[in-house]
């Protein structure tokens, strides 16, 4: 029973027929229909619609952080968001491989995002990102176990939203699995009431996993904008720079004041 309920993880498995696709089938069936009677035609327009609304939903929490002054960042978190967003909800999809449930895959995407981060905070002002590593007013015995603790708090940000949103799609994907199995039963058992018990239950559980697999993005690109408020301030290399212009500007009259004195 275990190997059956974490087999749906295993690629090779999605080449077999078993008799739960007649079963997901039969509550597929029953959703599009249900779903066909609130919608059925989708013209341009609509899509359009959609998409206006899917763009302004995502620009409204990147517009409110650090991360917006950056170059391409907005593009980068709707494209992400609307990527994993497809991706999630392809793994509701009876026998579709759920490609969002594996670690290397939103690896990839946490792993990119963050290293660009942190990298781009580097550029701009390395001394403001050495500097956030010890609050102000520590003392100075501390001063290396709290860098140390700062270095460990940011290097596993990308873990923590790789296992945040592995863990809660692994746990819809389990609970799929055994929703299928006891609907197997029940079918070669025949009992009609508690097929269509269990009929209605899965279909409730189809929407609120798509509910799940919508708040999971959200949250993934919520949690990328908020790392981007640790980024290093634009206007302290405006005025790193200014200082090192000064600095030079001096250090030069000086040199050159005994030639024209």
């Amino acid at each position: 029973m275990v190997m059956d309920v974490f087999s749906v993880f295993d690629n090779d498995n999605f080449n077999s027929f078993s008799l739960n696709v007649l079963v997901w089938s039969w509550s597929l069936f029953l959703l599009v229909t249900f779903l066909s009677k609130l919608m059925l035609w989708v013209d341009l327009t609509r899509v359009k619609s959609f998409f206006y609304t899917l763009g302004s939903f995502v620009l409204d929490f990147v517009g409110k952080v650090e991360g917006l002054k950056l170059t391409g960042f907005a593009v980068s978190i709707f494209s992400l968001f609307s990527l994993i967003l497809w991706i999630n909800l392809s793994s509701v999809v009876p026998y579709f491989f759920p490609v969002s449930c594996h670690v290397p895959y939103i690896a990839s995407f946490s792993l990119y995002v963050w290293m660009g981060l942190v990298m781009s905070s580097l550029v701009n002002s390395w001394v403001q990102v050495v500097g956030s590593l010890v609050p102000s007013g520590s003392p100075m015995s501390l001063s290396p176990l709290l860098v140390l603790t700062e270095i460990v708090s940011s290097a596993v940000r990308p873990l923590v939203l790789v296992m945040r949103l592995v863990f809660n799609l692994v746990t819809g994907q389990i609970l799929f699995g055994l929703l299928g199995e006891v609907f197997s039963e029940a079918l070669l058992m025949g009992s009609v009431f508690n097929l269509g018990l269990l009929t209605v239950v899965m279909m409730v559980y189809s929407f609120f996993e798509i509910f799940v697999c919508v708040l999971q993005a959200y949250i993934f690109c919520q949690l990328l904008c908020s790392y981007s408020e640790d980024h290093s301030s634009f206007r302290w290399n405006c005025l790193g720079s200014l200082i090192k212009l000064s600095s030079a500007a001096n250090f030069t009259m000086s040199v050159l004041n005994p030639f024209f004195s």
